[in-house]
């Protein structure tokens, strides 16, 4: 017998004898459940930035709900969308034998983390007021705004030099269109990375839209921004 199908069918046979039920190995496996998530909409909050001893960009974490009361840096804002989901759960049946299948079983480390079934095709953040004399009411303030936090799966940042670089709206979109690990996600940060002109407080909007052509549109509580420095 040629040695190469001859190792084949040994590596076969020994996956088979693993993944099996000892106490009747005639049994097929049984049907697994998988459990996908579609995206009903999205509930939106602005949160101040949770207080860290760094720095570091890294440290973009959500603190306490924003009360209003208080005017805030720009770059102690964190926009945050959390997703509102309906879980459906569906049966596969594996009615062939396949040797990969058996093979991926075999050398699983951990379950997948969760998805939505929807990608996001485009998002858009515009203001209620005049952002600066540049971009008056009703522009896109996309690159204005990084993505600081999303669900895994998703692109958000890159390195440079060793420092976490955060994607802004525009570059998230573009890297994740040709992602095919990318979904909606159950969170969404923002966090400006340019200080506004104002001299009043703002409202934010922001339109997403799904690749099953879902779209939701969302109005974000009024900002006070205070100059940095104070």
């Amino acid at each position: 017998m040629d040695y190469k199908l001859f190792s084949i069918l040994t590596l076969a046979t020994t996956l088979i004898a693993c993944g099996s039920d000892s106490s009747d190995p005639d049994l097929p496996d049984p049907p697994k459940v998988v459990t996908n998530f579609i995206t009903l909409g999205f509930d939106i909050q602005i949160y101040q930035r949770k207080e860290s001893t760094s720095l570091n960009a890294d440290s973009f974490l959500r603190g306490e709900v924003y009360s209003g009361r208080s005017p805030l840096t720009y770059r102690d804002v964190i926009i945050g969308l959390d997703t509102q989901t309906e879980s459906i759960q569906i049966t596969a049946h594996n009615s062939t034998f396949q040797l990969f299948s058996l093979i991926k079983k075999a050398y699983a480390l951990s379950p997948a983390p969760p998805e939505t079934e929807e990608a996001i095709k485009s998002i858009t953040i515009t203001s209620a007021y005049d952002f600066n004399d540049e971009y008056p009411s009703g522009s896109s303030l996309n690159e204005f705004f990084l993505v600081t936090n999303t669900s895994i799966g998703n692109q958000f940042y890159t390195y440079n030099n060793d420092v976490r670089t955060y994607f802004n709206v525009n570059k998230f979109i573009e890297v994740n269109s040709k992602n095919d690990m990318a979904h909606v996600g159950f969170a969404l940060d923002f966090v400006l990375n340019k200080e506004p002109q104002l001299t009043n407080n703002i409202t934010f909007y922001i339109k997403i839209e799904l690749d099953n052509g879902e779209i939701f549109s969302m109005e974000t509580p009024e900002v006070t921004y205070k100059p940095t420095g104070q």
